[in-house]
């Protein structure tokens, strides 16, 4: 991480610190660096607690926009949009990094509850890897739903084999997930974010720049969710 992080600040400044919008990449670059260590130390205090019980969709959701959101996808976006001058049409670049981070906020959700979805009930022959969110407890989205909907009796046994390297209680988990019915929970769940979305995009500027925004987050949106 350390590494990377100065190999960024090292390639910004050899090949844009003639660029007008140098200080403003370097500001977003350093912004991420200490989301994505907030983030890490989350994730990893989530992984390692004994009391999943705590896991809910505030803890995931902020887990995934620190982590996910803003490193994967809000940086390059930003950057991007940045380095074209789009600000420079109706918009200020603290409003575009604003736009873009509430956009990319939702996108990296989808982006990351479609991982985990895959990590647990993907096909192993399709995807390539087995499940191990499940053995290693982490903060995944199939166990915070499960936890939201689950009975007291449902969560204790949740709580029981969760994070269990055991294959036994492997199996127990995603038993509970097949009858508190987490597939079906998933397109609902995807749903409600695409209307996000939308309200997102809607409520962006009409602006030249605003214009030209929305249409790069429509282009963005038909690859990630192909639609």
């Amino acid at each position: 991480m350390v590494l990377l992080e100065n190999a960024g600040y090292a390639l910004l400044r050899k090949y844009f610190s003639d660029r007008p919008y140098y200080l403003s990449l370097a500001e977003l670059l350093q912004d991420n660096g200490l989301k994505m260590c907030v983030g890490q130390g989350l994730d990893l205090l989530a992984s390692t607690t004994t009391d999943i019980a705590r896991f809910d969709m505030k803890l995931y959701k902020e887990i995934v926009y620190l982590k996910t959101s803003y490193f994967g996808f809000c940086v390059p976006i930003s950057s991007a949009l940045i380095m074209v001058g789009i600000y420079n049409n109706g918009l200020s670049e603290h409003e575009v990094v604003e736009i873009t981070e509430k956009f990319t906020r939702e996108i990296g959700l989808i982006f990351q509850i479609q991982d985990d979805f895959v990590d647990v009930f993907g096909d192993v022959n399709n995807n390539g890897k087995s499940s191990t969110d499940i053995p290693n407890g982490k903060c995944a989205w199939p166990i915070v739903v499960a936890l939201e909907l689950a009975n007291p009796a449902e969560r204790r046994t949740l709580i029981e084999n969760y994070g269990k390297p055991n294959a036994d209680q492997v199996s127990v988990v995603k038993g509970m997930f097949a009858e508190l019915d987490i597939i079906q929970k998933y397109p609902k769940h995807l749903a409600s974010i695409k209307q996000n979305i939308e309200i997102v995009i809607a409520n962006i500027p009409k602006s030249v720049a605003g214009k030209e925004i929305v249409t790069i987050f429509k282009k963005i949106i038909a690859k990630i969710l192909k639609i």
